[in-house]
């Protein structure tokens, strides 16, 4: 919101009604024309209103504020004033008339209005408070071929919020994740849960037993060891109505000394059904 300017106000209880120039204190990075502050007037009952009147400013459409205190602001709201052209007019209905209440005023341009005036949308907190992600997620390799996957907490070690963490890791080339669920800040994946000759990407999140699920966590990567042994992973899309395309990966130190042959034939014990 573009503070056009602020004006402080103490207002002496005194059971009269009292017209005047407001005091005014100007922003430095005010744009507002001089004349628009020194035009300001201000009346008040004592009682249950405060109405303003200010000289309009060209075609700029301007809607003054009324805060007092550190309550939330509230528009005045404008009114007519068919025999005083030239000059804008608003009401600001309050009761809070005493020696030691701060009332600020300020303008701001009209679309601002609209904005902040709208009635607010009540929203479910749980529904939108998330833990922060969990930090310094890191790889290493174990002695047996495995590796270990580590993370910190993303709250001091002074906090009492007891986190459980959910880790995901993927070959990069599949589409699926492997998930597990965690309560401390490692896990070793054993070797024979990781294909040989593979880069794989992992990510952690955190959840504080209240709200959602944090963000994920940057990825760590890490390449197993390739295993000359063992044969290639296939990847295999059906092409066609009758024809299914199958391929491998190859290391390049392997494809110029080792050749495949792939091999296909009928599953009696498997019969495909078309989809209804």
């Amino acid at each position: 919101m573009a503070v056009l300017w602020i004006l402080l106000w103490l207002v002496i209880p005194r059971p009269v009604l009292l017209c005047g120039h407001c005091a005014v204190q100007q922003s430095s990075s005010s744009p507002t024309d001089p004349s628009l502050l020194e035009s300001l007037e201000c009346y008040n009952d004592y009682r249950t209103k405060v109405h303003c009147r200010w000289r309009r400013q060209g075609n700029s459409d301007l809607q003054l504020w009324f805060q007092i205190g550190t309550s939330s602001s509230k528009p005045c709201v404008p009114s007519d004033a068919p025999d005083d052209p030239g000059f804008a007019h608003c009401t600001y209905e309050t009761s809070l008339f005493s020696i030691g209440i701060s009332h600020t005023l300020f303008f701001t341009k009209n679309q601002t209005l609209r904005l902040s005036s709208a009635d607010p949308k009540p929203v479910a907190l749980l529904q939108e408070l998330r833990a922060l992600p969990p930090v310094n997620l890191s790889s290493h390799e174990v002695g047996d071929g495995g590796r270990r996957l580590q993370w910190w907490s993303p709250y001091p070690s002074s906090s009492s919020l007891k986190l459980k963490y959910r880790l995901s890791y993927r070959a990069e080339t599949d589409d699926h994740w492997t998930t597990v669920n965690l309560t401390e800040t490692s896990v070793t994946l054993e070797r024979p849960s990781l294909l040989e000759g593979r880069r794989y990407e992992a990510r952690v999140q955190a959840h504080a037993g209240v709200g959602q699920w944090s963000n994920w966590s940057p990825a760590v990567t890490w390449t197993t060891k390739d295993n000359s042994v063992q044969f290639p992973r296939l990847h295999c899309v059906l092409d066609g109505e009758k024809e299914v395309l199958c391929s491998w990966e190859v290391s390049a130190d392997l494809a110029p000394i080792i050749s495949y042959q792939l091999r296909c034939r009928q599953n009696p014990q498997i019969v495909l059904k078309p989809a209804a």
